[in-house]
């Protein structure tokens, strides 16, 4: 909005210092101050890591499709639930579980097909350690822009591989890291989860690539200094 705009050029313009998230929030703030700086969304890989027994789970049957994020975006899911509905009425072996703060009553179709889970700090890891495949759809807009990929480096360092809208910060990744798949059409989702579900053996490599990006580039300990 123009308030919200102008509340942002006011605030940098009387910083000494700014620090962004991502380039493009470098770029758009660095109209207003020339003192911006880079620092990416880190990832703490010691709780968000693959659960030991990962090679197991490739020998069960049961596929898990999971969400985790606030209620504010699950109208994002709205231009899905046909996609989504398609695929769980087909495989019966899918489940496809949401991580949030409340039930998606909003989805009005989908709701029925989802297992809800309330989200907390103490089980966040280990809810997405569960996942087969993450996912993260989100719109081609300026705010989506300016995200910074978190939920999906949450998937990734857990070594679950990632369906995600390649929009913003999540195209920028999965240009550089062969990490999962960034579908731009209601029809390339489909393609994308039934290609996953299909095959193991590219959710076991492209789960493992995502460890290995989150570790070496958003590493936690990295980017900062333990006391």
């Amino acid at each position: 909005s123009y308030l919200a705009s102008k509340q942002v050029e006011y605030s940098s313009n009387k910083a000494d210092i700014i620090f962004a998230g991502n380039d493009y929030l470098a770029d758009y703030l660095s109209k207003y101050n020339d003192s911006v700086y880079v620092i990416p969304t880190p990832v703490d890989i010691r709780l968000f890591r693959p659960k030991r027994d990962t090679l197991l789970t490739y020998e069960c049957n049961t596929i898990t499709i999971g969400w985790s994020g606030t209620s504010s975006s699950y109208k994002y899911f709205l231009s899905l639930e046909g996609v989504l509905i398609k695929i769980l009425t087909k495989y019966k072996n899918i489940n496809l579980v949401f991580v949030s703060d409340r039930f998606p009553h909003e989805l009005k179709k989908l709701s029925q097909f989802v297992q809800f889970i309330k989200w907390s700090a103490q089980d966040d890891a280990s809810n997405i350690q569960k996942f087969d495949i993450g996912i993260m759809p989100i719109d081609d807009d300026e705010w989506c822009e300016g995200k910074g990929a978190y939920k999906m480096l949450l998937y990734a360092s857990c070594g679950v591989p990632v369906i995600v809208s390649p929009v913003g910060e999540n195209k920028r990744i999965l240009e550089h890291a062969d990490i999962g798949i960034g579908p731009k059409s209601v029809d390339d989702w489909y393609s994308a989860i039934e290609t996953l579900v299909f095959d193991k053996e590219a959710r076991f490599q492209l789960g493992a690539n995502g460890r290995e990006y989150v570790v070496s580039n958003r590493n936690l300990y990295t980017w900062t200094k333990e006391i």
